[in-house]
């Protein structure tokens, strides 16, 4: 696995957003892109840069220069084949991921005065912990394309590019998102997204800490990419110790869900990849 580090400028942006990233990864088991709008495909592949936690891309597997390479190493697979072309999930409900030790849910705040004239369609209170920095990332009606399961990624793990990188095999797109950051004072923050009722349409908080980004495509476009997954060759034995050693932090689990508009709570498993 490649780890690559560089000169990172200590602003205080990006030491804001390297510790976002870090407490989202926790509860989500996917990456964080730096920057949604940087373009991150399914089939990219490259290193991790360890101070920022940007994927350096140095290809794409669905490149005809990579499709020629495979030939040439003896790898008998055709990746224009449509079998093997990513595949586009479903567009989902709107999606909001918070970081462990942050108290969610959806009557906190429910009497807000600058709320109740809006249409929404979604809202969510969060309780943070005084002291600690947790984090908030709100995402519009995420749509998933992935790479097919099975020999695709036998196959193509076997190829010397892919030594020691890392492969996009799902990516998370979004027309509209938003990352929130608190500033360990144990606010309270409601977060919604306005359809209507004469505010403009997109993410709304009421929240003031000194890390907050939001974006939208105002023609609905799916140009943003805040979360992907990524895989890298290992042996079995290390695949079997990835997807069974898991690490649970304690009670401060208590707070980290993934809540969604129809406010249905998704589970899920923090697996610790050595």
């Amino acid at each position: 696995m490649s780890l690559h580090p560089s000169p990172l400028s200590a602003t205080p942006d990006a030491v804001a957003f390297r510790k976002f990233i870090d407490l989202i990864q926790q509860v989500s088991s996917k990456q964080v892109n730096w920057d949604p709008l940087i373009d991150i495909r399914v089939g990219h592949y490259g290193a991790i840069n360890s101070e920022t936690g940007k994927l350096e891309v140095e290809g794409n597997v669905y490149d005809a220069c990579f499709q020629q390479s495979l030939r040439q190493q003896g790898l008998g697979i055709n990746l224009t084949d449509p079998s093997y072309q990513p595949i586009k999930g479903a567009i989902e409900d709107d999606i909001i991921i918070s970081s462990a030790c942050v108290k969610q849910g959806d009557s906190l705040g429910s009497g807000k005065p600058e709320v109740l004239f809006l249409d929404l369609s979604v809202k969510a209170d969060f309780q943070f912990l005084e002291g600690m920095q947790g984090a908030i990332l709100a995402m519009r009606k995420p749509q998933q394309e992935y790479i097919p399961q099975g020999r695709f990624l036998n196959v193509i793990f076997e190829a010397n590019q892919l030594k020691d990188k890392y492969l996009v095999t799902s990516t998370c797109m979004c027309p509209a998102y938003c990352c929130y950051l608190s500033d360990q004072f144990g606010e309270k923050v409601t977060l919604a997204f306005v359809t209507s009722g004469g505010a403009p349409s997109g993410w709304w908080t009421d929240g003031q800490a000194s890390f907050l980004r939001t974006e939208r495509d105002k023609a609905g476009r799916y140009l943003y990419t805040p979360l992907y997954s990524i895989e890298c060759r290992t042996s079995w034995f290390q695949r079997l110790r990835a997807h069974t050693g898991m690490c649970v932090i304690g009670s401060c689990l208590y707070g980290a869900s993934i809540l969604t508009s129809s406010k249905r709570v998704l589970s899920y498993l923090i697996v610790a990849v050595s």
